[in-house]
């Protein structure tokens, strides 16, 4: 209470109090609960916190709790959204401070922007199953939106409402769809959100494997496992040539490499979405092992001409090796053997290896002894040569050939010698006596691989020598025979050749005619006409060169009284000294045809000599071919049966 002495009997009695409540009017009424009302920045809400005080009370408001302003007991509220919330006054005086009830101020307002949270636009699922993030559709709206989810090209909404689009459903749908959110309440109908993408993923997007530095026997090596996995990768798994090697870390480690760590690798990662793999084949490099030489062939000979030698050489090498051959420790220029056989090519292989990871070749464990079969060659330094008889013929010759030769020596067809099992040089003499010794020496050689020949032609001189002559000894003739003599002999130098004629009843030697003569080079006949018994008697025939002279004498025996007088009925007969056949003439007839018959037959003997001659020299070329087969297969049948008795036994039997 307080006084104020106006006079001595009058007085003011001013009584301070309060505040004793407050409360918060609006429009002159009193406001308890909420307020509702949609936004509209243009108008506002007043509100009065009333309270009794004496003074005047001093009047606070707070939002949420919080000082607004000061002094003024009226505020006027912009109906705006930021203007929700809580309001109350407070009145303090002197009897203390009050406070309103609160007031709940609501300012409704529709959905602005829609948005999507995660903030993506593409979100993985599994197929059959849930995105590893919901999807969350918010608005900021008063009162509380309603939410609706659209598939693209969908008109209607999908079968269920909420912000979430996978709250209560699982994704089955295509590999990829996508999606949009509407938001709706009462103030406004709806405001849609943006598109998203739904993609079903079974897997990380990539794997792969990462090796370190080149992997090389006896080094440390490392696989690392590279994965893009959404939200991390949960587990690994790694493979060699699909053998699990419970290994479960990203890098699998090698401490010391082997060869034996070639392969293929796998590694299996596992995430939210799936399982992946990634492969890596790897290849461990290493020196060249187990360096070999291979003859790939199952003949244990080679034979020229006939085969190819094979020879390859192996090792175990990455990277690939390179390869040297050795003949006889020389090394050859090839880096391959495959090629017809030679018979230099006989010898000792070895080979070497090397590769990136050495500087020196690698020499082979091994060596393969390759024996070249070949047919014999004959050669001479001479096979023509000039040699006086008598006297010693030297045929020196050499005979190539693996396996040996048998070797035969002919003198015409005449065998004169067999050598088995010759290779070398060779020197064999022949006797040469005459001139049946002169002709072609041929040396034949002959193995299991084939056959050669070679001849000599030898020119030999010699003095004249009688081969062949006509038979008339113990042969009687008659007069009127037509006599035949053929003498074949042999000269060189060519002879000359001289017949003359000892009548059988005289002493004197008389020189034939020459139309009675034919002489060619080494033969020589006479033809003649026994018409009187003058023309019995010893006939000389004298061949003669500068080495000699040899003579021979033919006697045709007659009667020792012929007639004088031929009767008109009297025949003359015509006689070969070969024959006894007797042919009859009429000697009125017989001068004239005389010529003529004895140019029929001269002709008629040289056509039949050059033919027989022909003849001769054919069948020895082919007696030649037969003989040198003959030696070839005989001695295939000596090795056959050295190699393969028990067959031969069986074909031919055991005896």
């Amino acid at each position: 209470m307080v006084g104020n002495n106006m006079s001595e009997n009058n007085f003011t009695l001013i009584i301070h109090h309060g505040p004793r409540t407050a409360s918060v009017l609006g429009k002159n009424h009193l406001v308890s609960g909420d307020i509702t009302e949609k936004e509209d920045t243009s108008m506002t809400i007043p509100l009065n916190c009333s309270s009794s005080c004496n003074p005047t009370c001093k009047i606070a408001w707070y939002k949420d709790k919080r000082p607004l302003f000061r002094y003024n007991p009226v505020i006027d509220i912009k109906r705006d959204r930021r203007m929700s919330g809580v309001y109350h006054c407070e009145a303090s005086g002197v009897e203390g401070i009050v406070e309103s009830d609160p007031v709940y101020l609501t300012i409704q307002y529709p959905p602005g922007d829609v948005t999507i949270t995660p903030g993506n636009d593409t979100f993985y699922t599994k197929k059959g199953g849930k995105p590893l993030h919901d999807i969350i559709c918010e608005a900021n709206c008063v009162p509380e939106c309603t939410y609706w989810w659209y598939r693209e090209r969908d008109s209607r909404p999908l079968s269920y409402s909420g912000n979430s689009l996978f709250a209560t459903r699982y994704y089955y749908g295509p590999g990829s769809s996508r999606f949009r959110c509407l938001a709706s309440n009462a103030i406004k109908p709806y405001n849609y959100s943006r598109w998203i993408t739904v993609k079903v993923k079974d897997g990380q997007d990539n794997v792969t494997i990462i090796p370190s530095l080149p992997a090389i026997e006896n080094s440390s090596f490392t696989l690392t496992c590279s994965a893009s996995c959404h939200n991390g990768c949960q587990s690994y798994s790694w493979y060699h040539d699909g053998r699990s090697m419970n290994q479960s870390t990203k890098v699998l480690e090698f401490y010391r490499l082997s060869k034996e760590d070639s392969g293929r690798y796998r590694c299996q990662v596992t995430d939210y979405f799936g399982k992946k793999s990634g492969y890596y084949t790897m290849t461990v490099q290493y020196d060249p092992k187990y360096v070999t030489i291979q003859y790939r062939s199952s003949l244990k000979h080679l034979i020229e001409g006939q085969d190819r030698l094979t020879i390859s050489c192996d090792a175990d090498c990455q990277p690939m090796c390179t390869y040297l051959f050795y003949q006889n420790e020389e090394l050859l220029d090839k880096r391959y053997i495959n090629e017809p056989v030679h018979r230099n090519m006989s010898g000792r292989y070895t080979c070497a290896a090397k590769n990136s990871l050495m500087n020196a070749y690698r020499n082979s464990s091994n060596g393969q002894n390759i024996k070249i079969k070949y047919k014999p060659m004959i050669t001479s330094t001479k096979n023509q040569t000039t040699i006086t008889a008598p006297d010693l013929l030297v045929l020196t010759f050499r005979v190539d050939s693996f396996p040996s030769s048998n070797v035969t020596i002919f003198h015409e067809t005449k065998r004169l010698t067999h050598l088995p099992h010759v290779i070398g040089q060779l020197t064999y003499n022949v006797s040469i006596e005459s001139c049946l010794d002169r002709g072609v020496y041929r040396i034949e050689a002959v193995n299991d691989a084939g056959f050669d020949s070679f001849n000599f032609m030898q020119n030999v001189k010699c003095s004249p020598i009688v081969v062949r002559h006509s038979n008339v000894a113990h042969k009687k003739f008659r007069v009127g025979d037509l006599l035949h003599l053929t003498v074949t002999f042999m000269a060189n130098p060519t002879a000359e050749v001289q017949w003359s004629f000892v009548a059988w009843n005289q002493n004197t030697s008389l020189e034939v005619q020459t139309k009675q003569i034919q002489t060619h080079k080494e033969s020589t006949k006479l033809v003649l006409i026994l018409s009187d018994t003058n023309k019995f008697g010893k006939y000389i025939l004298e061949l003669k060169n500068e080495l000699g002279k040899i003579s021979k004498e033919f006697n045709i025996q007659g009667p020792i009284v012929a007639a004088t007088k031929t009767d008109p009925g009297t025949t003359i007969s015509s006689r070969d000294s070969d024959s006894d056949g007797d042919r009859s003439m009429s000697p009125t007839s017989w001068k004239g045809k005389t010529n003529a018959l004895r140019e029929t037959e001269m002709n008629t003997f040289l056509l039949q000599q050059d033919k027989l001659h022909e003849e001769v020299q054919k069948l020895r070329l082919e007696g030649d071919v037969l003989r040198l087969k003959r030696n070839y297969y005989v001695i295939k049948l000596q090795v056959l049966m050295k190699e393969h008795p028990d067959i031969i036994d069986e074909v031919f039997g055991e005896d």
